[in-house]
């Protein structure tokens, strides 16, 4: 319900974001779900003044807004990525369809060239800080209305009108689930960030049995809203003091735009939004956390406690191949009758394998590629299965060696193929969707005489800082091949 007046300086659940408008209403959220891949869109109404005004802009029915958000997620890898728009623009138009991040394709040249003008290429917004709970939203207290303070919960008609039903479904994603942001520009900017953030245990057992909270926002501002405390640190040094006297100053102006309703006792309560216990009854009786426990819970989530707050990294390391459950399969080697163009060659091999990147569920993804090391040695009268020999991770991972054309490298005792993608894909192409395993296979000219020894090593580009990440687990082939 609203109350059109000349303005609206006050709500019951002010944004916490500190650097948009602190009661915006008639914003937008959009969710699009494609099997473990969620994507939502956030089209926020604000102004730089931060405050609400009569101008048509506020009103539902006008399709401008200032802000869109865009955040990709996928449930089971729980890989997170975020796309802001640009902030050269003057503001944004929902009538009009918005071009995916990366255009359609790779040949989607306009596509592509369109998505470069609507989003913004200097990663301005820490999305990160607020997005920081192992889940792409953060609901409470500006969405999961319909949870909070009625004492039928979401059998009462006002939680009904309120909420937004199983519109955003609930996720536990607790401290110990993998989480990790892709992008390899966004993270090289915010790296820093990234690798310093932190999983908070509370000491005091009651809140994070529950909720994963962290040393970013989600703790600093959003925890000390939640319980309607003061941050604090004890026995904090200078830099921290000042940080934390600023943060208290940007509670304060969120504070002066909440409504006396939504702090009043008795049912329909909604600040503070979470107590012990259970944090959706708000009644007069209802507890709230001990003052003690609060300056605790509050020292950890700064960063500024010890072993008691069982701090742990909260982004979770790009995993290697073989370690997601998809395994190599079927690897074979196999001596073949030269081509007739092949010059300098009377035989062919064939090294093929399996293999399905079943990562995260995408039947689409194509994050994995293979080097192949080949090393070779004339055959013995006396030749037996090779003990050693073989080319080593080192050389599967291109240590040592000079490049002579693309993809290909060589070393003093082995040559080196790289970046091999499954059979029948092309460069520049779409990936054709995939849950069964893919034909790897690779063909090179090979002598009689001679003994070939292959090392297959898969690798998975992590669209992050680390780069790429290899397998571990050893896939060794050799063949001989006869004269005559």
């Amino acid at each position: 319900m609203v109350k059109w007046t000349t303005s609206i300086p006050k709500c019951d659940k002010p944004s916490l974001a500190g650097t948009v408008a602190y009661c915006g209403l008639n914003s937008r959220l959009h969710r699009v779900v494609r099997g473990n891949v969620e994507w939502l869109f956030f089209c926020r109404k604000s102004n730089s003044s931060q405050e609400v005004a009569s101008d048509p802009f506020w009103q539902s029915s006008d399709p401008r807004f200032a802000l869109l958000g865009t955040i990709g997620f996928n449930k089971n890898s729980g890989e997170i990525v975020f796309f802001d728009g640009r902030k050269d623009r003057a503001g944004f138009d929902w009538s009009k369809p918005f071009v995916p991040p990366g255009g359609h394709s790779y040949t989607d040249a306009t596509g592509r060239a369109a998505a470069a003008a609507l989003y913004d290429p200097t990663f301005q917004i820490r999305c990160h800080s607020c997005h920081d709970n192992k889940s792409p939203y953060v609901i409470d207290p500006h969405v999961g209305q319909s949870r909070v303070g009625y004492f039928l919960g979401g059998s009462d008609a006002r939680a009904v009108a309120f909420g937004l039903g199983d519109y955003l479904p609930e996720r536990s994603r607790l401290e110990g689930a993998p989480f990790r942001i892709i992008g390899s520009g966004y993270t090289s900017k915010y790296g820093g960030d990234i690798a310093g953030a932190r999983t908070v245990r509370d000491p005091t057992g009651n809140c994070t049995n529950c909720h994963t909270l962290t040393t970013q926002l989600t703790g600093r501002r959003l925890a000390a809203d939640a319980v309607g405390r003061q941050p604090f640190i004890a026995n904090p040094g200078w830099g921290q003091t000042l940080v934390l006297r600023d943060e208290k100053k940007t509670l304060q102006r969120i504070d002066r735009h909440r409504t006396d309703w939504a702090r009043r006792r008795g049912d329909g309560k909604i600040h503070p939004w979470m107590v012990p216990g259970d944090g959706n009854i708000l009644s007069n009786t209802a507890p709230e956390i001990d003052g003690s426990d609060w300056k605790t819970l509050s020292t950890c989530l700064w960063g500024a406690g010890g072993a008691e707050c069982g701090y742990r990294p909260l982004y979770t390391p790009c995993p290697a191949p073989e370690t997601d459950g998809a395994r190599v399969i079927d690897a074979g080697i196999e001596v073949l009758p030269a081509p007739i163009d092949e010059i300098n060659a009377n035989r062919a091999l064939r090294v093929s394998w399996k293999y399905v990147n079943d990562y995260g569920g995408v039947p689409e993804r194509d994050d994995v590629r293979f080097n192949v090391a080949m090393g070779q040695q004339a055959i013995t009268a006396y030749a037996g299965a090779p003990g050693a020999g073989y080319p080593a991770m080192e050389d599967a991972r291109g240590a040592g060696f000079t490049p002579v054309r693309q993809g290909i490298a060589v070393s003093p005792t082995a040559r080196l193929i790289q970046n091999i993608s499954y059979a029948g894909h092309a460069r520049w192409t779409e990936p054709a969707p995939s849950r069964s395993p893919r034909l790897f296979e690779l063909y090179l000219p090979a002598v009689c005489g001679q003994r070939y020894l292959v090392r297959v090593l898969p690798k998975r580009f992590c669209f992050d800082q680390s780069n790429i990440v290899y397998g571990s687990i050893d896939h060794l082939l050799y063949a001989d091949v006869p004269c005559g």
